[in-house]
């Protein structure tokens, strides 16, 4: 017993410290405790200590303690009299006790019962859907408010909000306090949900909330009218409403799909067809599920073995919430196919780059090599700490609602600085809205960053020599920079 009390109270000795020092622990801040968080807290700190005392001074009038109560009882015995201090202690003790339990339901301390059914609810396969449910419940319950979502998130670190975070935002959840304006200040880049030690599928509950903010009835039909006229094809490429707003991606790609002769489809050439992730993202699951379905449709129509998209968002929406029965894949992926294949080639470009992983493509899908080893076979690659699953958002995503330009573009340029500590000629990323965000960075061409962003579809992209379309193989694409649209 004296064993499981001594690890108890080293425990809690450990929170108070990460409590009054949290620096001390790695911690730049902590989070703000509610009144039922500080009685549960109290509570809880007492309860031990309180428990060795009661225990010591029971040794010091019956014996029988151990190593640890039986020293503390000897010692306290010697100048107090424990006969009388005895009975006092055990009633403090189950008072705080009781205050916890009764504090419990009111605190963040409610996880320590609800992370075990998590972990069983794992176990066994039950995961987030878009609807609540009583696995939503449990997630949010889950959450200790630890504070380490608050370190990770750019918001803070880099445009000094600190009050939307996701431990705040789990609580707004669980106790119906949510307020709009804070609730969709929120990038959905995951930084918090790869820091989180318990693992909550923090991006899942929050649009479930934002759902249940924003939902309400739709004209379905309405979001079925987008005339498409599906055309056969081996490929279809779906450039994405962002791609649309950066011609020099679309352009790219298309002249490397025409170069490696591959038969394609475009289908959003003139615009106007949405993946469907942006009304996810703003809580419209009804909106979205009717433009996915008009989409699947032509899609099936299309008889096509494979679709390919520029834009992460799109390819994320596309992969793993369509169904698809047929391969997606983002551009990174196949272009580094078609020089794999030899379907298209490349010449070396003398000049280092630093990549940056979109948030969408990195720590939500994992596509971290292809994009490297088509920047590999071009330029010299300059690593970065910020990459992969510790990757920086742009500033530029669309699930943010609430934040101005400015404070968009304070994260961006503290990324931009932070991406560029190695002095890289390029940086090139693989995400259309990133490529747009970066280059509004006053004075991007001339600054730290002394190139403008480019894209890895806009290296390798056919400039000026126009190779016809059929010749499948040995295409010499020269790699040069495509001027930026």
């Amino acid at each position: 017993m004296d064993v499981l009390l001594l690890t108890v109270l080293t425990g809690v000795l450990l929170a108070l410290g990460k409590r009054i020092v949290s620096k001390a622990y790695g911690m730049k801040r902590t989070t703000r405790l509610s009144p039922g968080d500080r009685m549960a807290m109290y509570s809880l700190w007492f309860i031990f200590p309180l428990r060795l005392l009661a225990e010591s001074f029971t040794h010091a009038v019956y014996g029988g303690g151990e190593f640890l109560t039986g020293t503390v009882g000897n010692f306290l015995g010697s100048f107090l009299p424990a006969s009388s201090l005895f009975h006092p202690a055990w009633w403090a003790y189950s008072v705080s006790l009781g205050v916890f339990f009764v504090a419990l339901p009111f605190s963040r301390y409610m996880h320590i019962p609800t992370e075990v059914v998590l972990i069983f609810s794992r176990h066994f396969g039950l995961e987030e859907k878009r609807k609540h449910t009583p696995i939503t419940d449990v997630e949010v319950r889950s959450c200790s408010r630890c504070g380490l979502c608050i370190d990770t998130c750019q918001l803070a670190f880099a445009g000094g909000i600190k009050n939307v975070q996701s431990a705040y935002q789990l609580r707004a959840i669980r106790f119906h306090q949510i307020q709009p304006s804070e609730h969709l200040n929120c990038m959905m880049c995951g930084r918090c949900e790869t820091a989180c030690p318990v693992g909550i599928n923090i991006k899942d509950v929050r649009l479930i909330a934002r759902n249940e903010l924003n939902g309400h009835p739709i004209n379905k039909k309405e979001f079925a009218k987008i005339n498409l006229n599906p055309l056969q094809a081996e490929v279809i490429y779906f450039g994405g409403c962002m791609t649309h707003q950066t011609p020099a991606i679309k352009k790219s790609m298309t002249n490397i799909l025409k170069a490696a002769g591959v038969s394609y489809w475009f289908m959003d050439e003139t615009g106007g067809v949405c993946c469907g992730r942006p009304s996810i993202l703003t809580g419209h699951t009804e909106q979205a599920d009717a433009i996915m379905k008009s989409n699947t449709e032509a899609i099936r129509k299309s008889r096509a073995k494979r679709l390919v998209t520029s834009c992460p968002i799109c390819y994320k929406v596309f992969k793993q919430d369509y169904n698809l029965t047929i391969e997606v894949l983002h551009h990174t992926q196949y272009i580094n196919e078609l020089m794999d294949t030899n379907r298209i080639q490349v010449s070396t470009l003398y000049q280092q780059a630093v990549y940056h992983d979109p948030c969408e493509l990195s720590r939500d899908i994992r596509v971290y090599d292809e994009p490297r080893f088509v920047l590999q076979k071009m330029v010299g690659l300059v690593p970065s700490s910020y990459e992969k699953d510790n990757s920086l958002c742009c500033g530029g995503s669309l699930a943010n609602l609430s934040i101005s330009m400015e404070k968009r573009l304070e994260i961006t340029r503290d990324a931009c600085n932070r991406l560029t500590t190695g002095n890289p000629d390029i940086m090139v990323t693989s995400c259309p809205q990133c490529k747009r965000l970066l280059k509004k960075l006053p004075g991007f061409r001339k600054g730290h960053c002394r190139n403008c962003v480019r894209r890895n579809a806009e290296i390798g992209s056919p400039a000026q020599d126009r190779t016809k379309a059929g010749n499948r193989s040995g295409t010499k694409i020269k790699s040069r920079m495509l001027a930026s649209n």
